[in-house]
């Protein structure tokens, strides 16, 4: 269910942060995200704002490639997301 992306996330709850996190998880995948046992790296959107930079926008947005190519209607709901959880 959705309720357990946003408690693997609850330790990153800076607002809007927490949200975007959990729909990125719940598009890609958690272990993506958070990276798992050497397989995955974790994001570099998860990287950023560990250290408390904001600036996520390219990172988040980079996520819309399916089988190594960039779809654009992914790329246009990722631009939909940011701008609908991440923009004050």
């Amino acid at each position: 269910s959705c309720y357990c992306f946003f408690l693997n996330y609850a330790r990153y709850k800076r607002g809007a942060a927490y949200l975007l996190l959990a729909a990125l998880s719940y598009n890609i995948g958690p272990y993506k995200v958070t990276g798992y046992k050497g397989k995955y790296p974790k994001s570099s959107v998860l990287k950023k704002l560990e250290v408390g930079n904001r600036n996520i926008r390219d990172d988040y947005v980079n996520h819309c490639h399916w089988r190594g190519k960039r779809i654009p209607s992914i790329e246009r709901r990722r631009y939909a997301e940011l701008m609908l959880l991440f923009t004050p």
